[in-house]
């Protein structure tokens, strides 16, 4: 027997250093050896399982094959390349531990540990800065994955799974885990946008519809579900800075003094520029509505960046909502100090009503109109641009509901004015090619929408009281062909048309004085009413 075991020493001590041998190679990364020898511990366990040393080597091999395999999971939990992905998986078939869907699982379980665990590092105290590296880190590092899976795992080719239906159920796991991510992605999104990200919403909006273009050619495009969450963040933006609009305005009004100076006479740097959305300069005399205006501008171009056309009603709803805080906050103001208003401050609160409906309203549902043009929203709705104007006011503030509330505020003087402003085409019986200049001391926004019995070629502008019959002796180089700087033989016949006993003993023409035929119109009615022209109604033709 000694003799037997001398001859077989070599064997025996191979036998017995096989569970050093094989914890060796485990740690070493040896793992095509450790495979091997565990082969060859499972052979011999099977044709001597009576021999009790020879079971314990078995059990301290299966050991050290544990050990392997938790370092072959813990490799799948690092920044991990295909290549390695595959030798990996490899080694865990041919240890045969896993059924195919359980090692389907702990791959994407590997696999989005480590993922997780890099959006774990990324620092959450700026919103745009994380949401920015999430969406960066999500597009390569999901990629990577879904790539790696889809070439481990053959059969999830579509055409594959659409032949073999037994595998739909293990195919279906892939499937579930990208949806699961990109439903993280898609609330980390919603949540960093709720702690606001300034005025980048286009940027990280460009950003998200990229990351879900990549997500396209693997099959889950997700650029759909990320719409409607960048269309809340942009109205709940423009909300937000509506009411800090509507505080400011508050407190302005509060300190407010009707008397202040104005600062409008010579600032007309917008007018020139045909077509541009300035603002009325006449703002500047109010400063209430200037910093207003300049806030919901604010809040429009910070809209503008990322601006959905389905959110037209919803944008122009939001601001009425405004617009009616604005009334109450005028009204309140109003009722607290009409008591102490003298004949000044009165005249100057109705003229600050007056810009608020006539200059200030009109302006906005303008940029509304450049925010949301009626050819998109035509496109959009399917109709043509006439049939939106037909609709009623969509997409635009509701003015006569507006100035409802302000109405009894806003001087009678300025209704006609009102109704010109927001008409979108002139009356029929205003003809605009016959429109004189008007005074100097009246604005020329502000022109006189003249009643029906009025129907005349010339001279709207002109007081109610000027009937047909007076006009008989006025000289027909006033048709609207005729400018005001007309050559001196005009100026003549204008002249000697003129009665006799409205005729100064000198009359000086000026070419600076662009209302001459105006107040010389207006002196032929109080001739015609009253039959004479006094000295100083004379004195102010020759001036």
């Amino acid at each position: 027997m000694n003799t037997l075991t001398l001859q077989r020493h070599t064997q025996l001590l191979e036998v017995l250093e096989m569970p050093q041998l094989m914890d060796t190679c485990v740690r070493n990364g040896y793992y095509e050896e450790a495979l091997e020898l565990a082969a060859h511990v499972r052979r011999l366990e099977k044709k001597h399982s009576t021999i009790p040393v020879l079971m314990s080597i078995v059990e301290e091999v299966k050991s050290s094959t544990q050990l392997m395999l938790s370092q072959l999971i813990q490799q799948l939990r690092t920044n991990l390349q295909l290549p390695a992905c595959l030798r990996v998986i490899g080694y865990l078939r041919r240890m045969e531990v896993f059924t195919e869907p359980e090692l389907r699982i702990k791959f994407l379980q590997a696999r989005d540990s480590w993922f997780q665990s890099i959006l774990d590092a990324i620092p959450r105290d700026d919103p745009y800065t994380h949401i920015t590296k999430t969406i960066e880190a999500s597009r390569v590092h999901l990629f990577d994955i879904m790539t790696q899976f889809r070439a481990i795992f053959s059969d999830e080719d579509p055409i594959l799974s659409s032949m073999h239906e037994d595998i739909m159920p293990e195919s279906s796991l892939f499937h579930s885990w990208v949806v699961q991510k990109v439903s993280q992605f898609l609330t980390t999104l919603e949540q960093d946008l709720e702690r606001g990200i300034g005025g980048r919403l286009d940027s990280l909006l460009g950003q998200c519809m990229y990351f879900g273009l990549s997500f396209s050619r693997v099959g889950a495009d997700f650029r759909g579900l990320v719409a409607p969450i960048f269309q809340r963040a942009a109205l709940r933006y423009f909300e937000e800075a509506l009411k800090e609009a509507n505080k400011k305005f508050e407190e302005n009004m509060q300190s407010y003094n009707l008397l202040g100076l104005t600062t409008s006479g010579g600032l007309n740097y917008g007018a020139s520029q045909a077509g541009q959305l300035y603002p009325p300069t006449v703002l500047l005399d109010f400063y209430p509505l200037a910093a207003y205006c300049n806030h919901v501008l604010t809040a429009f171009n910070d809209l503008r960046l990322c601006a959905p056309i389905n959110l037209a009603c919803q944008v122009a709803e939001a601001l009425t909502r405004s617009l009616q805080e604005v009334n109450r906050i005028i009204l309140a103001f109003h009722r607290a100090e009409e008591t102490t208003f003298n004949q000044k401050e009165q005249a100057q609160f109705e003229q600050f009503c007056a810009t608020y409906a006539a200059d200030l309203l009109p302006y906005l549902n303008r940029c509304l109109q450049a925010l949301f043009p009626t050819s998109q929203l035509s496109l959009m709705l399917g109709v043509s641009t006439s049939e939106i104007g037909r609709m009623g006011n969509i997409g635009l503030v509701d003015l006569p509901l507006i100035l409802s509330q302000v109405d009894h505020l806003i001087l009678k003087v300025e209704e006609e004015t009102l109704l010109l402003n927001h008409l979108h085409s002139p009356p029929h019986y205003l003809n605009l090619n016959h429109l004189y200049c008007q005074p100097h001391s009246l604005s020329q926004n502000h022109l006189y929408c003249q009643p029906q019995s009025l129907k005349m070629n010339h001279l709207n502008c002109l007081p109610h009281s000027l009937k047909m019959n007076h006009l008989n002796c006025l000289p027909h180089c006033l048709n609207h062909q005729t400018s005001l700087h007309q050559s001196k033989q005009h100026r003549t016949l204008f002249w000697n048309q003129l009665p006799q006993k409205l005729k100064p003993h000198k009359l000086v023409f000026r070419r600076q004085r662009p209302t001459l035929y105006l107040k010389l119109s207006l002196l032929l009615q109080v001739s015609l009413e009253n039959g004479q022209v006094g000295n100083r109604h004379k004195d102010n033709v020759c001036q």
